[in-house]
C-alpha cells in the first residue's frame, strides 16, 4: 500500500470489524473509524479473500498481494474514512464477506492520526448476517 502501517490484531475471522462514527452521524460525509484489511484495488481484495479460502494465513495472504518488491497491496490498518459503498459479496470459510469501496482520509500510525489525501481503498468486511 502507499502508507506505512502498523499491524493491528484482527477480530473474529480477521476482517474489518466494527466501524464507529467519529462525527455526528446525521452530518453528510461524517468520518467513520474502521480497523482491518484494506487493499489498493478490487482485484487485490478478491485475490486476498481467495487466498484465505485456499487455507493461507492472513499474513501470508497479505504478503502474496506484493508486486515487484513494492509494499503489499493489502494490509491491516486503522483508518478514518467516508463514502462507503458495498461492491461484492464473497464466501470466506463458510461465511460471507463484503468488499467495500472506502475513501480514506486519515491513517493511524505510531498512536497518532496522519491525514492523507482522500484515497480510495477496498475493505474486506465481515457480514455477520450471512452464512455461505
Amino acid at each position: 500500500m502507499d502508507f506505512v502501517f502498523t499491524l493491528l490484531l484482527l477480530q473474529s475471522i480477521g476482517m474489518v470489524p466494527a466501524a464507529q462514527q467519529v462525527e455526528e452521524p446525521d452530518q453528510p460525509g461524517a468520518l467513520t473509524i474502521g480497523q482491518g484489511v484494506l487493499c489498493d484495488t478490487l482485484p487485490q481484495a478478491e485475490h486476498f479473500v481467495a487466498l484465505l479460502n485456499e487455507g493461507r494465513e492472513t499474513e501470508s495472504a497479505i504478503q502474496a498481494t506484493t508486486k515487484d518488491g513494492q509494499a503489499p497491496g493489502c494490509n491491516v490498518v486503522l483508518v478514518k474514512f467516508r463514502e462507503r459503498e458495498s461492491l461484492v459479496e464473497m464466501p470466506l470459510k463458510g461465511r460471507v464477506v463484503i468488499i467495500e469501496k472506502l475513501t480514506v482520509h486519515a491513517v493511524a500510525y505510531s498512536n497518532q492520526w496522519r491525514n492523507v489525501l482522500p484515497t480510495v481503498q477496498f475493505a474486506i468486511v465481515s457480514s455477520k448476517d450471512h452464512l455461505a
